[in-house]
């Protein structure tokens, strides 16, 4: 029995599109994945994608064809890239996939950032499963 993915993280410098291709059979007829989480520069997606300007916004309406709702992980502290909660995601809407691109470009021409999909039916549970507890009075 295949069970499905919680988490999945994808960081191949450059070939998150093309992995997430070789995982295609995986998204549309296996059990998939809930949450996905992948590197964003698409000054590197370009380059790993011989140049193509057009790979990053490919990478985004992919995973939406499949089902994901897309969201920018604002790092708000602690160790970017390692642990985020639910109040750290940016919605990213499909009809402003192309200025969010260009705004990244034109910050740094590495500039990137990191994004999270969520299984469109897991989107009601995902307050709970990226839930974090605040607690300042634990010691740091």
């Amino acid at each position: 029995m295949r069970r499905q993915v919680a988490f999945l993280k994808i960081d191949t410098d450059g070939h998150e599109l093309q992995t997430l291709r070789g995982a295609a059979n995986w998204m549309l007829h296996g059990p998939g994945v809930k949450y996905l989480k992948v590197e964003f520069v698409p000054y590197a997606l370009e380059k790993g994608n011989n140049g193509d300007a057009g790979a990053p916004l490919e990478l985004l309406r992919l995973l939406r064809q499949w089902g994901f709702s897309m969201y920018n992980i604002i790092w708000q502290g602690g160790m970017e890239g390692e642990f985020f909660c639910v109040h750290d995601l940016q919605p990213l809407h499909p009809e402003n996939d192309e200025v969010w691109i260009e705004r990244l470009r034109r910050v740094d021409t590495y500039a990137g950032t990191n994004i999270l999909g969520v299984n469109s039916s897991y989107t009601a549970r995902m307050s709970l499963d990226l839930a974090c507890i605040q607690d300042d009075s634990l010691p740091v």
